[in-house]
């Protein structure tokens, strides 16, 4: 969700403004309970808690704007291999990977040109 997603979708009795709901998507992404895909602007709840010592690898759908978080594996242990070498000491690791869901690439190409277009499909 973007900020401003999250700002509609929050009931309250006085009204959100950006600043607001920037400041607690912050406090979200230190307590390491949501994740911030630099790529889209948005924001993903983190699946696996706590990545001390590992990678959050998000798999973002071109097709319908969706993503979801991986389990990494070892991941967090290659990057930090190549990285020691160069004297790189990793604090956080957020991989992004863009392409198409598995829902979305069992459907026709044609269908569906943007996002947009392929959530209203999904939605009805």
């Amino acid at each position: 969700m973007t900020a401003y997603a999250v700002m509609k979708s929050v009931p309250s009795n006085r009204p959100w403004t950006p600043p607001t709901v920037y400041r607690a998507l912050k406090r979200l992404v230190d307590a390491g309970l949501v994740h911030r895909i630099e790529s889209i602007n948005a924001y993903v709840i983190c699946a696996h808690h706590q990545h001390r010592g590992a990678a959050a690898v998000i798999a973002i759908c071109r097709s319908c704007g969706g993503a979801e978080e991986l389990a990494e594996g070892c991941v967090f242990e290659q990057l930090t291999n190549v990285a020691q070498p160069h004297g790189f000491r990793i604090e956080q690791a957020i991989i992004e990977l863009t392409g198409q869901c598995a829902r979305c690439a069992e459907r026709p190409l044609a269908k569906s040109t943007t996002a947009e277009d392929a959530r209203r499909e999904l939605t009805g």
